[in-house]
């Protein structure tokens, strides 16, 4: 509810507000499972990957936790399958 000194404000701009945080997961959602990035956090591809990810990991210590913790963030965010396997 707005102030009587306040402008109300268009019913249009409040739902939006309300829906566009909700559309923008499921825009997100959508282009990852699009692009197939489900794929990469599998345990297969992450036991294919070990000594690469390993390698990185011990060249850019900061660095790669940083970015672990961002996809981790990421994909449980996004519910992409393998978001336990990040957990383990």
């Amino acid at each position: 509810m707005s102030s009587p000194g306040e402008p109300a404000l268009p019913a249009e701009t409040g739902l939006l507000r309300r829906v566009a945080p909700a559309l923008a997961v499921a825009l997100a959602m959508a282009a990852a499972f699009g692009f197939g990035l489900h794929r990469y956090i599998q345990p297969d591809a992450l036991i294919a990957e070990r000594a690469w990810l390993t390698g990185q990991a011990a060249a850019h210590g900061a660095l790669a936790g940083a970015l672990y913790g961002l996809t981790y963030v990421a994909v449980t965010a996004l519910s992409i399958p393998g978001a336990a396997v990040l957990t383990i």
